[in-house]
């Protein structure tokens, strides 16, 4: 209904002003950073002045605005909304690298690339607001804009929960300035971001995360258009809490003994989450014990997604900070359903439902 989409629009314009909170967190990210540039990595990557981040920043919302006005109109709102979000997303993951080596190449992805990202995803949930709020927009403009305010409180702490857990004092002076010279300070912004492990166990929340709620969301709705029977998909949905748990007990005890290593349960949910979104689409045209086994099973692959990735965290990270990086970890769950939230409809409208299942079973 056009009041649900209202207030869908409204939510989401407050979701999608979150990067914002980068502006409040780079004060305290930046002494961090700029120790790991003088005490770690230096003279090699000291190629600029690292203030240019949170300048270009800023500089480049305004041109991000007008360079996406193009975007928009050949893709409209809620795409181009999408792009630009990964894109700015992407350059901040990124730069994980680009710390390591290079100011020059920090600045252009978390500076440049970043801001021009900011600048036309706050035009956009401006332009929402603006839409739906009528009388009201200036009040809701104003709680969406504190939203990353908000944020940035907790995103401050986990910061330096992270990095700096035990308060050590920076120590050392270089001209005007004072530096944290400690080893386990330096090293540890970059820690968890420089392993592989990382990025894989990320990117399966992603995938997985994007095939549950596909699942979740259109099991049934789909199924109503081959399958006259209600009362059959209700009992299918009553089964998949079995099966699901039962997976998450199977996995996890196979782990514990040794049976199957993280990556081996990485490669078979995943796996498993491919094929069987690859013949979702054909399933309730054969028959429906066959749709209700395919949706059973494809249960089993989603559901062990807190399994694999809350063991996998401590077993490939160790016990120390687990809060702080699962928290990383998991956060490519939140990403997979933020950006499913302004995709699915538009793909399903653009290309009907195999390809939409096709989707996911390519991502997988």
């Amino acid at each position: 209904s056009e009041k649900f989409t209202k207030y869908c629009s409204l939510i989401g314009a407050h979701f999608i002003m979150a990067p914002l909170s980068f502006l409040w967190n780079y004060g305290n990210l930046s002494a961090y950073m700029d120790s790991y540039f003088q005490l770690y990595c230096a003279p090699d990557c000291v190629d600029f002045d690292s203030q240019w981040i949170i300048n270009t920043y800023l500089a480049c919302a305004c041109p991000g605005v007008f360079l996406s006005w193009f975007m928009l109109k050949k893709v409209g709102l809620k795409t181009a909304g999408v792009i630009i979000m990964f894109m700015a997303n992407l350059a901040l993951i990124a730069s994980a690298w680009t710390l390591q080596v290079s100011i020059v190449g920090t600045v252009m992805l978390m500076g440049v690339i970043n801001g021009m990202g900011m600048g036309p995803t706050v035009c956009i949930g401006f332009m929402y607001i603006n839409g739906w709020a009528g009388k009201n927009s200036g009040l809701l403009i104003g709680t969406a804009t504190s939203a990353p305010t908000i944020l940035s409180i907790a995103q401050n702490q986990i910061i330096t929960a992270y990095v700096n857990p035990k308060n050590l004092k920076a120590d050392t002076l270089i001209g005007v300035r004072a530096y944290f010279s400690q080893h386990e300070i330096l090293t540890r912004p970059l820690e968890i971001l420089r392993t592989g492990d990382f990025y894989a166990l990320w990117l399966f929340g992603v995938a997985l995360g994007f095939g549950l709620i596909l699942k979740n969301n259109y099991y049934k709705q789909f199924g109503l258009l081959y399958i006259n029977n209600d009362m059959f998909l209700t009992l299918v949905g009553s089964l998949i809490p079995v099966f699901a748990s039962t997976a998450r007990i199977v996995f996890g005890a196979c782990i514990d003994r040794n049976i199957l290593s993280i990556q081996d349960c990485l490669a078979i949910s995943l796996a498993a989450n491919s094929i069987l979104c690859a013949f979702w689409f054909f399933a309730p045209q054969v028959d429906n014990i066959l749709y209700m086994f395919l949706i059973l099973f494809m249960a089993c692959a989603h559901a062990v997604v807190h399994t694999i990735v809350g063991t996998g965290v401590a077993k490939l990270f160790g016990p120390d900070h687990y809060y702080i990086n699962y928290g990383l970890v998991y956060s490519g769950s939140f990403v997979s359903a933020i950006l499913s939230a302004f995709v699915v409809t538009p793909l399903l409208q653009a290309v009907g439902w195999f390809w939409l299942f096709a989707s996911c079973s390519f991502l997988s």
